[in-house]
């Protein structure tokens, strides 16, 4: 027998068991539901050890601001206030705010707690890529593709925060997997749980709106290729009525918000401030995602072990192309190919692959809901390699899936405090990096820089975390001292911040607001003229559509976090407040030495008649 993990080959239909038989449960799900139980463990180990006392990242407090929301709405109003919760005004997809409503409705749990919830969405994309490959794999198979995807860092890392990435990867992939699953859209019940998963994965993460016609693509050549009768075109209509209700259960109401949100920040003016742009017709253009998803959801191990199913796949494809059946046209081989389950996994990567490649925007993780697919298929190509390759192709699989989550979990010296990168000439890639997605977000975007130290993006500095942990008190603080300003003019709060910082802003002040007081805070920035028309400051401070704020927060911006702040400039938005009549009334100092000054003018919702 050939050394390395034995692998068979792929077969679609297995031997059914002699009449009387007692039916063996096979070992590769119990094997699966035995390693989620302890990556599972493992991930909620690592929250509560290296999260917990630390602040949220901007994304994160706006989203646990929205599940706390819910959770207020579902216990003063039942599902009733829920429902109108969900119909709120709010740009920002709204699967995992109301999942994790819900769990802090039941249980109780607070923001820390709440950080667990997406370890619901990764074990459904873990188990959603193993269902998926027994369309196209046999159990062994489809048992490496799911361990490659239970440890790949980028979804490992996610599920430690409390991001849409996960939701957004766990839903898609079931609807790819219900896809494959449908056998051509002849099953009505899969079918149309295929339709529910679409409309799921559409509120999971508004970008997924880019990411939903690969599928619809998918679904029309499968049609075409396998010459559908009416009943399958029946059924795939009843599957998108079913995702077209559940979407519209919350885009009928947020629609024009959530178009101007892609067409700003996905596709416009915003997009660059979250990356760059680049020629279509350069190398980097072509690139740039690969490079990305190497270097932040796959890590140097988890590469090499797809690198090589490819190239395994390939040699095989050289020494036997030779015996491939060359019948019918090219493009009645290419459709027939398309139109089976491996060939609408391809679409699928495809589609996803252009689309990130036509927006500046980085984004957290948008690359993410492909990485399942493309494990899947790097599985599937080496399943069909030459047969003494197998065995070592599964082996260099379950390694690079040990290694990558042993890099994640405190496992690997020296990992759990600095990314550790890989280059070859140009070419850099992380090998690994086990300070999770706060500390990376924190040293990236200046947060974690104290004063007077150099601030390098790629490691975490001496002390750094113990630094990072002070910054979670400004925002209580600051919470207080705004309610208590508005509270002794007999005033509810209506607050401009003419400044941000990664770890001190709107949403952060507004949870510890909405945790304290239990009820939202209203917040606004003021910004520069040329991003609401034109309107100077002072203008800003007066315009009824912009809230008319009685409170102002204004500050010196931090030199390493740029993207953070509003821009107007201290000098600017203190000679606005000083002209409008604001007045000091008191300051708070953040870590690094700055001051932060509150302005109050006596306006806004005031007195006992106030709503």
């Amino acid at each position: 027998m050939t050394a390395g993990v034995q692998v068979y080959e792929t077969v679609r239909v297995e031997e059914a068991p002699a009449v009387g038989a007692r039916r063996r449960v096979p070992w590769q799900p119990l094997t699966l539901a035995g390693v989620l139980c302890f990556t599972v463990s493992v991930n909620a180990w690592w929250i509560n050890a290296h999260r917990t006392a630390l602040p949220f990242d901007i994304d994160e407090a706006g989203y646990l601001q929205r599940a706390i929301r819910d959770a207020q709405a579902l216990h003063a109003g039942g599902l009733g206030g829920l429902w109108s919760a969900l119909r709120l005004p709010d740009p920002q997809a709204p699967l995992l705010p109301m999942t994790a409503g819900v769990v802090r409705w039941i249980t109780g749990a607070g923001p820390y707690g709440l950080l667990n919830v997406n370890q619901l969405f990764y074990v459904l994309g873990v188990v959603a890529t193993y269902w998926a490959g027994r369309s196209i794999m046999n159990r062994n198979w489809s048992l490496v593709a799911a361990l490659m995807v239970a440890t790949a860092p980028g979804l490992v890392e996610s599920s430690r925060g409390f991001s849409l990435a996960v939701v957004a990867t766990a839903t898609l992939t079931a609807a790819l997997a219900a896809q494959v699953r449908t056998d051509r859209f002849t099953s009505w019940w899969l079918t149309l749980a295929w339709g529910g998963l679409l409309g799921l994965a559409s509120l999971s993460r508004t970008i997924v709106l880019a990411f939903l016609p690969g599928l619809l693509i998918a679904a029309a050549v499968t049609l075409a290729a396998t010459r559908a009768g009416r009943r399958q075109v029946l059924h795939v209509v009843a599957g998108l009525a079913v995702g077209l209700v559940i979407a519209g259960a919350w885009y009928t109401a947020t629609w024009h918000l959530v178009l101007r949100y892609l067409t700003s920040y996905g596709y416009g003016p915003e997009a660059n401030r979250y990356g760059a742009s680049r020629s279509v017709l350069s190398v980097g253009w072509w690139t740039y995602r690969l490079h990305r998803v190497v270097d932040t959801e796959l890590f140097v191990p988890m590469a090499i072990a797809v690198i090589l199913c490819v190239v395994g796949g390939l040699v095989t494809w050289c020494v036997h192309r030779h015996r491939q059946d060359e019948g019918g046209t090219w493009a009645r081989r290419a459709l027939g190919f398309l139109g089976r389950p491996e060939g609408i996994v391809v679409i699928f990567v495809a589609w996803g692959y252009l689309v990130l490649s036509t927006t500046d925007n980085s984004g957290f993780m948008f690359e993410l809901p492909f990485v399942p697919a493309v494990l899947l298929l790097a599985a599937f190509v080496a399943s069909r390699s030459m047969r003494r390759a197998r065995p070592y192709l599964a082996t260099v699989c379950v390694l690079a899936a040990a290694i990558s989550f042993a890099g994640m979990s405190d496992a690997l010296p020296g990992v759990s405090s600095a990314a550790r990168s890989l280059s070859i000439g140009s070419f850099s890639a992380t090998a690994f990096d086990g300070r999770g997605s706060f500390l990376g977000y924190a040293s990236s975007n200046g947060g974690g820089c104290r004063p007077g130290t150099q601030c390098d993006g790629s490691t975490t500095v001496p002390g750094e975390t113990t630094y990072v942990a002070g910054w979670l008190a400004p925002s209580q603080r600051m919470a207080s001292l705004l309610h208590d300003t508005a509270a002794q003019h007999d005033c509810d709060p209506v607050v401009f911040f003419a400044i941000e910082d990664p770890l001190f802003n709107t949403n952060t002040v507004d949870l510890d607001y909405q945790l304290r007081y239990v009820t939202a805070l209203p917040t606004g920035l003021l910004k520069p003229p040329y991003e609401v028309e034109g309107e100077a400051p002072l203008r800003q401070l007066n315009d009824p559509e912009l809230g008319q704020p009685n409170l102002v927060i204004t500050g010196r911006p931090a030199a390493a976090s740029g993207n953070f702040s509003p821009h107007v400039g201290d000098g600017a938005a203190v000679q606005a407040v000083r002209s409008d009549g604001f007045v000091p009334a008191g300051g708070l100092r953040l870590p690094d030495g700055r001051v932060m000054t509150v302005w109050w003018k006596d306006r806004g919702p005031c007195g006992p008649g106030r709503p």
